[in-house]
């Protein structure tokens, strides 16, 4: 990119006027005020079952224990310590698990700008990524007010990224290796953040400019090749180096096989369920149907444009910018396709978008640059307020939540956890026949069995009737003082092919040995408990009005 304006030479040669300063204050402030604008409202929306499990597993760390061991869930453990990390800093809450997550985010965003400022040496480029992120990365299409495991892999990306350009512009081994160390951490978060990594790597090794004095006495071509692999030696040292701080404990405890058949072997077998060309079907009919209506399409269209423009004029970072972009595109495709997990595009969306809007202000006039800067600016903000007020400033958490997670009993979990954390006891226990963990992290209690996900005992995976075998174990054995059910068909997912017996089991269980204490129907109205009876006879009629509900049972006392 050629030409910069008076301002932008000022700032490089290190002479900053006031007026540049005050300049640079005003963007900072306003990226920070639409930041900020657009997630207010989005703070106590409940958590849903995949925050709860990360929340419950990151108590679990921070009271000793380890993920896998006394805790189950299909996903990578970097995450878990994530959680554990903010509930350190911030209230064990969804509206403290929900701060951390913007916060965390926030810091990708400036990455995200500094990456922008490092491949254009363009202020301007860095203005409207950062802009574009803000707004894109809370969208309601995106579930932007989730801190999901798709949010966090964001920041180890974008870090690798801005290694990698650091890497090609001052040529130090150093970067190349914390490119690695960063984009191992990512995959750690989420494999399929794989794909959004590959072409940094690819780009840093066909890049990297071997020294003459590196092996001089090689023709050039070998010379390139031994730089190539060496360079590939040391990204992949960087990310073998965070590989072995993150597996360490669980090394030390003999987990390793765990780690693997739940980060690896079990997440393949659930993506099975879906083949390539189901996916390319769903990620269209995503952006037809939901990124489409509501605006939300627009910075992916300028991003496209960004790519072309910058291929076109043969731009220095064309090529990385452009297949950073495909990648994470790409990266969506495999397995299940849920909302949240489009937030990998983000980043390289931003990136492309913003570089657009700078090439077409560059060595423009003043009047022009400041009317497409604040027309961009004013845009951000103004238009997902329009298309979505009470997503962004009207609708009470609860409301946001069912319109995005339908029947979840994610809302009456907030409720139900109200209620065991009033009228439980410290030693008390509770079984959870649904995967409903944010019920555990908010109330405080211990589940009984370290399955706190039903999918893998109710689908007829390989290990199902194992685990299904151990879950009965661990109920008869400690006795939980409650039991939770749901009859809500996303919170068990029952497989006609998997075994029945622990679904028998349970049942039997419950009914010889327990009583039932209270539900919670799963409406569109705030929840709220209701104490069961013993003559109660409207009991059945009251169920009935509502097709989906959680049941609380309590130990009765002889037993």
């Amino acid at each position: 990119m050629t030409g910069k304006h008076a301002s932008m030479r000022a700032i490089e040669s290190g002479k900053i006027s006031m007026i540049d300063q005050l300049k640079a204050i005003s963007a900072t402030a306003f990226i920070v005020g639409i930041y900020v604008a657009l997630r207010w409202n989005l703070l106590d929306v409940p958590l849903d079952r995949d925050e709860g499990g990360f929340a419950y597993i990151g108590q679990i760390i921070n009271a000793g224990g380890l993920p896998y061991q006394d805790a189950t869930d299909h996903k990578p453990p970097l995450v878990f310590y994530l959680y554990a990390l903010a509930q350190r800093v911030f209230p064990e809450s969804a509206t403290g698990i929900h701060l951390f997550g913007h916060i965390y985010n926030f810091i990708t965003l400036i990455v995200l700008a500094t990456l922008a400022r490092k491949i254009t040496g363009n202020y301007a480029a860095a203005f409207f990524t950062a802009l574009i992120f803000a707004a894109f990365s809370a969208a309601a299409s995106l579930q932007g007010f989730t801190t999901s495991v798709a949010l966090l892999m964001l920041l180890p990306i974008s870090l690798s990224a801005l290694s990698a350009a650091y890497a090609i512009e001052k040529q130090k081994w150093t970067y190349v290796l914390l490119s690695g160390f960063f984009g191992a951490l990512a995959c750690w978060l989420k494999p399929v953040a794989f794909f959004s990594i590959i072409p940094l790597f690819a780009w840093v090794v066909w890049k990297w400019e071997a020294s003459p004095r590196d092996s001089s006495h090689l023709h050039t071509s070998h010379r390139r090749a031994l730089t190539r692999i060496r360079t590939t030696a040391i990204w992949l040292s960087g990310g073998m180096l965070s590989s072995i701080l993150v597996l360490l404990p669980f090394a030390a405890n003999g987990l390793l096989s765990e780690v693997w058949y739940w980060t690896f072997t079990h997440n393949f077998a659930y993506s099975q369920a879906i083949d390539i060309s189901q996916n390319l079907a769903r990620v269209i009919s995503w952006i037809r149907h939901v990124l489409w209506p509501k605006g939300e399409s627009i910075p992916v269209l300028a991003a496209l444009t960004g790519c072309v423009l910058m291929l076109s004029f043969r731009i220095k970072y064309s090529v990385f910018v452009t297949s950073f972009l495909v990648g994470s595109v790409v990266g969506t495709i495999p397995g299940h396709n849920y909302n949240h997990y489009f937030m990998q595009w983000a980043p390289a969306v931003s990136l492309a978008a913003g570089v657009a809007l700078a090439i077409l202000i560059a060595n423009r006039t003043k009047f022009f640059r400041f009317s497409i800067g604040s027309l961009a600016a004013l845009a951000t903000l103004i238009m997902p307020l329009a298309m979505l007020p009470g997503y962004y400033v009207t609708d009470p958490a609860h409301v946001i939540s069912r319109k995005a997670f339908g029947a979840n009993p994610f809302p009456e979990s907030e409720v139900l956890a109200e209620w065991l954390r009033q009228n439980s006891e410290n030693d008390n226990t509770v079984f959870i026949y649904g995967s409903e963990p944010q019920i555990l992290f908010l109330s405080g209690l211990r589940n009984v069995s370290r399955h706190i996900y039903m999918y893998p005992l109710l689908q007829n995976f390989e290990r199902h009737e194992e685990f299904q075998e151990e879950a009965i174990r661990d109920i008869i054995k400690e006795r939980p003082t409650f039991i939770v059910s749901t009859n809500v068909p996303t919170s068990l997912l029952a497989s006609r092919s998997a075994s029945p017996r622990f679904d028998r089991a349970i049942t039997r269980y419950v009914q010889e040995n327990y009583r039932p204490v209270g539900w919670i129907p799963v409406t569109n109205i705030a929840p709220e408990f209701n104490s069961i009876s013993i003559m109660d006879r409207n009991l059945a009629r009251r169920f009935s009005e509502h097709t989906y509900r959680i049941l609380l049972f309590k130990r009765s006392s002889r037993e």
